[in-house]
């Protein structure tokens, strides 16, 4: 075998191995795409549970009779809740969009709009905590304790664990797909120089 058979026999294995990586790195950029995907959709269908659960317990909020005290403060806590729920909702739903369509940077906008309705949200729990407070006479125990404010509306932050794995999953993916795509030698741009010429 002559010398450049031999050159052009290791360039073909190197070539082989680079494809085989490239290919390796893409199976796992589907997979953690995958997983992306299983999180969000999770996610999504956990909001729209809340969902439903949140709008009845503010809208009793609003039509319940209330002593003078409270009465006053309830509309700045519908709005707050509403406004807080409202942007949890459409952010968790614009950050899940592209990450299906695996564009991670654009989910961040999304993730931001959600953080900034959980921030007005722990707002309005913290108002029905001081509005509510809980008090237990031995008879009768009245108000809102941490477990019923937990259970009735803290549940809503079941969305930020597994929307930030999608996210942090997504980009990992989206890393993967560039390194497959550095690795792989048929993705290269041949040269457009002719030797003859």
């Amino acid at each position: 075998m002559g010398k450049g058979a031999r050159k052009h026999e290791q360039q073909e294995r190197r070539r082989a191995q680079q494809l085989e990586a490239a290919v390796l790195t893409r199976k796992e950029a589907r997979k953690m795409h995958g997983i992306a995907v299983v999180l969000c959709v999770l996610t999504l269908l956990f909001l729209a549970v809340t969902a439903f659960f949140q709008i009845l317990a503010i809208h009793s909020l609003a039509t319940a009779p209330q002593t003078e005290a409270v009465a006053a403060k309830i509309p700045l806590m519908v709005l707050l809740g509403s406004l807080g729920f409202g942007l949890i909702a459409v952010g968790t739903l614009a950050a899940s969009v592209p990450l299906f369509a695996r564009r991670p940077k654009w989910a961040i906008l999304g993730t931001t709009l959600a953080v900034i309705g959980a921030v007005l949200f722990a707002a309005f729990i913290g108002m029905l905590a001081e509005c509510f407070p809980y008090h237990d006479d031995g008879i009768r125990a009245t108000g809102l304790n941490f477990n019923k404010l937990f259970s009735r509306h803290g549940v809503v932050y079941g969305f930020v664990p597994p929307l930030f794995a999608a996210l942090v999953l997504e980009f990992r993916a989206a890393k993967k797909r560039e390194v497959a795509e550095l690795m792989d030698p048929t993705e290269k741009p041949s040269s457009t120089l002719a030797l003859d010429d």
